[in-house]
């Protein structure tokens, strides 16, 4: 049975662009991350949210991803995983003027089956979708066998997978298929104003993480580098060296690396990694910053943002899964605004007790947006102003 994704967007009003920041052409060449900044008592600013307000039409699910995007505008988008089996994935995007509306990628006219949603990212005029899925129509038998022994037999799209983008602007319509090199596993895009994509992958053929530049046609525009830190990633190097069972955790690896939109450009961060982030403007315009990270933390993400960089820190020495306390009181992440010039810590955010370090998803004209849901699954959004 094919597989369908059901994809929530607002209609929006576009005024003029704002004009998109280029990344800086040096940074400072001290490495901050080698001496976290322990030795410094940072300013905190705490932020005072506004009372929750319900975004009408539209449900959430218990099961959401902790990272966001945001649009240009402002606008929150939330991938969740659907009840009850979820097993279907949706995107809804929040806080727009004229509510939401929906659409599924089953409506696009692109032939393909058996779609999965790889990642996503919006810009002011478009939402880029990037999946994997199938141009065979024809569905055969398969069997499976369990850890126990038990042989589950079944119909499906057995043809060769690999991976599209899928284009449509943000009122809904569907814009255009880019078919991509099925040599590569995709896993992250970042959609630039200027209509080129950032794509983050894996080579079959050399068995290394991959970085590169696309037209909006989809044509290769020029291979990046990726700092030499971001790579220094075990299991990219077991990748390199094993089995098929080395490359598929390399490719899950790369899949929990991050791709930020913030000023217009987007910074490309990996977990866990020595703090270290590479902002990719357009024509491919990059610099490597490394980011101070406060002391006994590590790089844990970017927030989204559009007129600064907000960065979240975890403590060391959490586990990567599984439950833990994210609540701000725990003291497991903190929030910093950071400079995006040379990575420096400028001021921790400071959360209310009871908020949780991922509800921040979003930071758009000196405020930032907290989500939330109510006890009746419906999103919430309160707002904060960061003091100046």
């Amino acid at each position: 049975m094919r597989t369908f994704f059901t994809f929530v967007v607002c209609f929006l009003s576009l005024g003029s662009a704002e004009a998109q920041q280029t990344p800086d052409a040096t940074v400072k060449s001290a490495d901050k991350t080698a001496n976290p900044a322990s030795q410094f008592d940072f300013p905190k600013a705490k932020l005072e949210f506004s009372e929750p307000k319900v975004v009408p039409g539209v449900t959430g699910s218990p099961l959401i991803a902790n990272q966001k995007q945001c649009g240009p505008d402002g606008a929150i988008f939330v991938q969740m995983a659907l009840p009850p089996v979820y097993r279907e994935k949706e995107v809804v995007a929040l806080g727009c003027p004229n509510g939401s509306q929906s659409y599924s990628l089953s409506l696009a006219p692109n032939g393909l089956n058996d779609i999965s949603l790889s990642d996503y990212s919006p810009t002011g005029s478009e939402v880029a979708f990037l999946v994997r899925a199938t141009a065979v129509s024809e569905q055969t038998e398969y069997s499976t066998t369990t850890p126990d022994g038990k042989i589950n037999t079944g119909k499906g799209y057995r043809g060769e997978h690999h991976n599209y983008i899928l284009t449509y602007d943000r009122q809904g319509s569907y814009k255009a298929t880019i078919d991509l090199p099925a040599d590569k596993i995709f896993t992250k895009i970042g959609a630039l104003d200027s209509g080129e994509f950032v794509l983050l992958g894996y080579s079959s053929a050399s068995r290394v993480a991959v970085l590169q530049l696309l037209a909006s046609s989809g044509k290769l525009l020029r291979a990046l580098q990726l700092p030499g830190k971001l790579e220094d990633d075990p299991t990219l190097e077991q990748g390199e060296i094993g089995g098929p069972a080395e490359v598929a955790k390399a490719v899950a690896g790369l899949s929990r690396w991050q791709f930020t939109s913030t000023r217009g450009n987007i910074v490309l961060s990996r977990p866990g990694s020595s703090g270290v982030v590479l902002e990719v403007g357009s024509g491919g315009v990059s610099r490597e910053v490394p980011l101070e990270s406060p002391a006994g933390y590590e790089l844990d993400g970017l927030v989204p943002a559009k007129d600064r960089w907000v960065a979240r820190f975890r403590r060391k020495g959490l586990p990567e899964r599984g439950g833990i306390d994210a609540n701000s009181s725990s003291g497991n992440f903190k929030l910093f605004d950071v400079s995006p010039s040379d990575g420096s810590l400028r001021t921790e955010l400071d959360l209310p007790g009871g908020s949780s370090i991922f509800g921040v998803g979003c930071e758009a004209d000196g405020e930032v947006m907290q989500v939330g849901l109510n006890d009746k699954l419906q999103f919430q959004i309160s707002k904060a102003d960061i003091p100046k």
